[in-house]
């Protein structure tokens, strides 16, 4: 059974093998072909010149009317080139205010009033004259007391009428057929259309009177048949003074009880004319002022006001959309002639300067983008200003949120400054195409980029993306308010916030998110190692690394060395040196396959190199490269540091082993072939690798100097660095002898540091300790 088990762990294992391999030669087909395509000039140019007529003829270029400022004298007459309505929002404005006066307002009638005003008054009188003359009368404050039948009566009159009053209307009731004439009167009077005041009615207006219950309406001339509730009074009071049988007295206190309980039965409806009103208001059609074909906008010598100067950019943007032979080969030439002279740069720059992967591939694909992207947001602008007031309805405001300065950064980070900042000429010239030939926006983006290769070059910690972020929308704001100056429009106060506000956010922010963005893509599709890169793979605590130091802390330790005295090197010779620092902590990485072969991890003092022979000990010690360049690639990391695992040895003979080797053999067998103890390379192709292998050399062997004085480890240096010029190891990377010296100056300073003697401690002699005397003993 232990046995069937190791089987399948075995091969479970060459599966596991088989799939890595499958998956590891997929990437790579896919790299190459993917390299194939980047690299194919004619490609990109055609790509580049399509896609650039395409987005500029979505603009209407064509035809456009001069720039013009408002003050300014018309040179010409300028006249319509088309049919063309705009809108007039002022007179609009005017004629649906109008709409609105003239709109009925709307009275609310309701009928039934009248008949519950009668109703009640039968009611109460027939309770009152029911009522003992003894049960009517004034209550004293602290005792008011009243039999059920007043205290019906008194919850159907008003709250503040007063015995008296209701004793009168008693007597009243006393006498039925006085009663049923005043109620008659009273009918009359109260089925008419009544309102609180006359005067409220709108005078020498109509109204609606919407009938509450009836769901009917009619239209009002005449008011002659409505009354108010001062005519209700005066009809009361005549009505209540036919009678005959009580006093002056008790008549005003009836007339005035009854008019308390009559209310209008006509009132102003507040929200059904305010509706009817909006209504109106919006079946007014917006007033449009015509320009037919040919008509004179502007004539010469007049001067342009801000409604002119509306006209025409209405016009601009409404031009009808025309692509003809001439404007198509007009676009053909420009943008061949700017990819012509791109691409002769790149081959410039690629020759005369340090290489760039794939420059010219990446240098279109940021054009292209940020093009894409900018056409995007003029579309936007140029659909929505127009339905917008002002000063938000100027469509070149919302110009000023395209992140154009996103490219220059790009390439700084990607590439150099060298190359961004004509990467910004070029791209300047797009932008300006792009909207309309506009030479303001163009040295606009062209300010804007260079702010960008400035600030990216300053920074050089993880917040670098957010700090030029804000550089940029600084100097937005400040060419923005430059430019507005050069075109005497500075009064325009509202348009120059707005256009100021748009700056800011389309530097401060869309820029670093477009960055931070796109920058992870394009490092990885072109194979870019960049600072910020870099700065994530310093962090100590990734997993790769953690694993390392706790699988190989002696070679972990070497490497954190390695690395500052690395870097310190480079800086020396103007390399890159944080790229030597964290290349120092995975150059090594291939060792925690076989650890205890290597001498730094050997913490018991057994080497297992003592029971093998020189040619298989070889062997152990050059596979830690390749296993190295494989757990490099299973982690994704940048092809420039798995670069520096085998060019750091490059072809360098393990002289130990070798000369081992020779000493065990026979006089009749030919001596050890010496490439077979060399490491198989490549040698160093770069200045970064030619320091990691002199650096790592020295270090080692500084370890083994016993007294590690400044001139002693200079000899050291140079003896190693002497060896390894004669060896040929530097033979393919742009090192000079110049900067060798100061490479080995550097060296030698960063070692005496590290490895410097220092003075005994009285009573602490550890190269003598009795064999038995104890730590305790020695404290």
């Amino acid at each position: 059974m232990a046995l069937i088990k190791k089987k399948k762990n075995g091969s479970g294992f060459k599966m596991q093998k088989i799939r890595e391999n499958i998956d590891l030669f997929l990437r790579e087909k896919v790299k190459i072909s993917a390299n194939t395509l980047l690299g194919f000039t004619p490609f990109w140019n055609v790509l580049f010149v399509m896609l650039l007529i395409i987005l500029a003829s979505q603009h209407s270029c064509g035809g456009r009317f001069e720039r013009f400022s408002a003050g300014e004298v018309a040179p010409y007459d300028i006249v319509s080139p088309f049919d063309f309505e705009i809108p007039d929002e002022k007179r609009t404005t005017e004629r649906r205010e109008e709409a609105r006066r003239n709109s009925i307002d709307v009275y609310s009638y309701d009928s039934r009033k009248a008949e519950r005003f009668i109703s009640s008054l039968n009611i109460i009188t027939d309770e009152l004259s029911l009522l003992p003359p003894e049960q009517v009368s004034i209550p004293s404050a602290t005792d008011r007391e009243h039999t059920p039948s007043l205290d019906r009566i008194l919850s159907r009159l008003p709250k503040d009428v007063t015995i008296y009053q209701i004793q009168a209307l008693r007597k009243v009731s006393q006498d039925e057929k006085a009663l049923k004439s005043i109620i008659l009167d009273l009918s009359r009077i109260v089925n008419r259309k009544i309102v609180t005041s006359k005067a409220s009615l709108p005078e020498g207006k109509r109204i609606i009177i919407k009938y509450y219950h009836e769901r009917k309406e009619e239209i009002v001339n005449d008011f002659n048949g409505i009354i108010d509730l001062s005519d209700v009074e005066i009809a009361t009071g005549n009505s209540v003074d036919k009678l005959t049988h009580i006093a002056r007295k008790e008549k005003e206190a009836v007339a005035a009880l009854i008019f308390r309980m009559v209310d209008a039965n006509l009132n102003y409806d507040l929200s059904e004319s305010v509706r009817r009103q909006d209504e109106a208001a919006r079946n007014v059609p917006p007033v449009v002022e015509k320009f037919p074909k040919g008509s004179i906008i502007i004539r010469k010598g007049d001067q342009f006001t801000p409604n002119t100067l509306n006209i025409l950019e209405l016009i601009d943007r409404r031009r009808p959309a025309r692509f003809d032979a001439a404007e198509l080969l007009g676009f053909v030439l420009i943008f061949v002639f700017l990819i012509f002279f791109l691409w002769r740069y790149d081959i410039y720059h690629q020759k005369g300067f340090k290489k760039v992967s794939h420059l010219h591939a990446l240098m279109v694909s940021c054009i292209i983008v940020t093009a894409i992207i900018a056409r995007g947001i003029i579309w936007i602008a140029n659909s929505v200003a127009d339905d917008l007031n002002f000063p938000f309805n100027q469509a070149e405001s919302y110009y000023f949120l395209i992140p154009v300065a996103a490219g220059a950064m790009l390439i700084t980070l990607l590439a150099n400054a060298r190359i961004a900042t004509t990467f910004s000429i070029f791209t300047s010239f797009v932008f300006g195409v792009l909207t309309g030939w506009n030479l303001h926006f163009m040295l606009y983006s062209l300010i804007s980029s260079f702010a960008a290769i400035y600030g990216i070059t300053q920074y050089k910690e993880r917040t670098a993306l957010l700090k030029t972020g804000f550089i940029v929308g600084v100097v937005n704001v400040l060419s923005i308010v430059a430019l507005v100056s050069v075109q005497e429009k500075i009064g325009d106060t509202q348009s120059l916030f707005l256009n100021i506000l748009n700056g800011f956010i389309g530097g401060a922010l869309f820029v670093p998110l477009l960055v931070s963005f796109l920058l992870p893509i394009l490092e990885r599709l072109f194979a870019i190692l960049t600072d910020i890169r870099l700065l994530e793979l310093s962090n100590l605590n990734n997993p790769l690394l953690r694993s390392f130091a706790l699988k190989v802390p002696g070679s972990y330790n070497h490497s954190l060395i390695l690395g500052s005295i690395a870097e310190a090197a480079a800086e020396a010779v103007n390399a890159n040196p944080l790229f030597c620092r964290v290349a120092a902590y995975y150059h090594d990485i291939g060792k925690m396959s076989k650890p205890d072969y290597f001498v730094e991890n050997q913490m018991g003092g057994y080497n297992p190199h003592e029971k093998l022979s020189a040619n298989i000990s070889i062997l152990i010690l050059i596979s830690h490269v390749k296993e190295g360049i494989k757990l490099a690639k299973e982690h994704g990391l940048p092809q420039q540091i798995i670069d520096i695992i085998p060019q750091h040895h490059g072809t360098r003979l393990i002289t130990f082993f070798y000369e081992k080797a020779k000493k065990k053999v026979d006089r009749n067998v030919p001596e050890p072939d010496e490439n077979a103890f060399r490491y198989p390379g490549p040698k160093p192709q770069t200045k970064e690798a030619a320091i990691f292998m002199l650096a790592d050399a020295v270090e080692a062997a500084a370890r083994t100097i016993e007294n590690p004085t400044p001139a002693r480890i200079k000899e050291m240096i140079n003896k190693i660095s002497r060896d390894i010029v004669l060896d040929g190891q530097l033979d393919q990377c742009d090192l000079t002898f110049t900067d060798l010296e100061k490479i080995t100056s550097s060296l030698v300073k960063s070692l005496s540091a590290m490895y410097h003697r220092r003075i005994n401690y009285p009573g602490y002699d550890f190269d003598h300790i009795p064999p038995k005397t104890t730590v305790e003993e020695i404290a």
